[in-house]
């Protein structure tokens, strides 16, 4: 039986809907104990967006804190050296400036701001920041330049701001920002808010009122740059593809920038020949009468960014002020934007000239993912029969989206058979609780019939079926042939 009358198998055989209602208990005790790979790769590039993961109210934000000796209005900080970016964001490098590219570097720390104390007054220049994610990566981006016209007014608002009640204040979460104050002698003082839950500005225990306190900012930028020249430095935008990073695409402002707004930009990917996502990064400029289509374009709605695979192209694009925007480019070549407003996303397949003048942008890029994930891992296995293991005839390798195949995704049917029936001889009974999705095998039957196996995330490698009943210790000639289909047997 060859994959196509496999997949013909399948389609026959799926079952008609069944009642759900009492699906809701059975749900909930899986999702307690399944680690599944593609939806964690989501739920990180939403952290990564959102610029700070949830915490408990038990593991507080690290922060450098003053010395007990500073008085009711805080001494800023001696000046510090500006070092270059490391060489880790190229991209940002270009973009991230002054104070901002010093807290990315880590040589300017953030501050605790206490209700009992102000930041002093006669500052020079205020820089809006994003949060540093580490690994020199940027989660976020402020404005390019800083804030020159009166700038005691951001010394104002914070220290206004009121005290933070603690019974308001469970979790961190959403945007964190880090306004930066420099003042005529070289020092600085430096202090971070967030923008939900409990709004703190300064830190835990500090005050309170974050949200407010950006849209107020963001209102002194606007206003400055009302009668400012455009932004039209050479900036590099492209970055490198750390495997493994959270964001490893592009640069986004927090300001939110509209798809209508932009101006110019850049495709970046990895060359052609890249053989892994350490390979090199390449940047094409794209025509101005590109820029000026896709910012008209009417985009086909899509749901989010989550099944565009790594590796492909993107674009980073900047408005008249130099604000950044990262749009992705899915398998089939369309622009995914995420940039319309209230979460919603679109996509755009150029046509026409645009059409042209976007394969001469994707000309030398790797347009093709490393890896594919068929829709036969995604099934709901758990009411639906499984196959006879001892009766496999084929399969599918399902891994993450870091992974690296040499061969698949479709299984040798001689692999696949021996996988059904190791695990049929060889599985024990168990009650086990943990399984990765990234690392996973679906087996079919004759009848289209499927047998998904999970690594159980246990060394030395064992495979556990979807109702975590059998436990099987996979032999070491199978794992070595199952990592040349892109397992790993490591988490992502």
């Amino acid at each position: 039986m060859n994959e196509s009358e496999l997949r013909a198998a399948l389609k026959a055989s799926t079952p008609p809907p069944a009642d759900i209602s009492a699906w809701a208990e059975v749900g909930r005790r899986r999702a307690s104990r399944r680690r599944v790979g593609a939806g964690a790769a989501i739920v990180l590039v939403v952290a990564a967006a959102m610029g700070a993961t949830l915490l408990p109210r038990t593991s507080p934000v690290t922060f450098a804190t003053p010395s007990p000796s500073v008085p009711s209005s805080v001494s800023p900080t001696s000046p510090t050296p500006s070092p270059s970016v490391p060489d880790t964001a190229p991209g940002q490098g270009a973009l991230v400036r002054g104070a901002c590219a010093d807290l990315l570097s880590g040589a300017l720390a953030v501050e605790d701001l206490p209700a009992s104390r102000n930041l002093a007054s006669g500052a020079q220049q205020v820089w809006l920041c994003g949060g540093n994610g580490g690994f020199g990566r940027l989660v976020g981006m402020g404005p390019v330049e800083p804030l020159t016209t009166a700038p005691d007014r951001v010394v104002d608002a914070i220290n206004a701001l009121p005290g933070l009640t603690q019974n308001a204040c469970t979790q961190v979460g959403g945007l964190v920002y880090t306004v930066v104050v420099e003042y005529h002698d070289g020092a600085r003082s430096a202090v971070s808010a967030e923008t939900v839950n409990c709004e703190w500005v300064g830190g835990w225990d500090a005050r309170t009122g974050g949200a407010a306190l950006l849209e107020t900012l963001k209102g002194y930028w606007a206003d400055q740059r009302a009668s400012a020249p455009a932004f039209t430095d050479d900036v590099d935008l492209c970055r490198t593809y750390p495997a493994g990073w959270q964001d490893p695409t592009g640069i986004t402002s927090f300001l939110r920038v509209g798809r209508a707004e932009v101006v110019r930009g850049v495709v970046c990917g990895l060359a052609a020949d890249s053989v892994g996502f350490d390979g090199q990064t390449v940047s094409h400029p794209l025509p101005a009468e590109f820029v000026a289509a896709l910012a008209d374009a009417e985009v086909m709605p899509r749901d989010g960014w989550g099944d565009v695979p790594r590796g492909l192209p993107y674009l980073v694009l900047l408005n008249e002020h130099g604000d950044p925007v990262t749009f992705l480019v899915d398998a089939a070549g369309a622009i995914v934007s995420d940039a319309e407003g209230d979460g919603l996303s679109g996509t755009w397949m150029p046509t026409g000239e645009a059409a042209s003048q976007w394969r001469e942008a994707l000309d030398g890029l790797r347009t093709t993912p490393f890896s594919h994930r068929p829709a036969e891992c995604e099934g709901d296995f758990y009411t639906a029969p499984a196959a006879d293991p001892a009766a496999i005839v084929g399969g599918w390798a399902c891994v993450g989206e870091w992974a690296i195949p040499e061969r698949g995704p479709a299984l040798d049917p001689a692999l696949a058979a021996e996988l059904g029936r190791r695990f049929a001889a060889e599985a024990e009974s168990a009650d086990w609780g943990t399984r990765d999705g990234a690392n996973q095998v679906v087996l079919a039957d004759a009848t289209g019939r499927l047998l998904p196996l999970y690594w159980s995330t246990q060394t030395p490698v064992t495979m556990v079926d979807e109702k975590d009943s059998l436990l099987w210790r996979v032999p070491d000639d199978l794992v070595e042939e199952l990592r040349r289909y892109g397992l790993t047997f490591t988490e992502e």
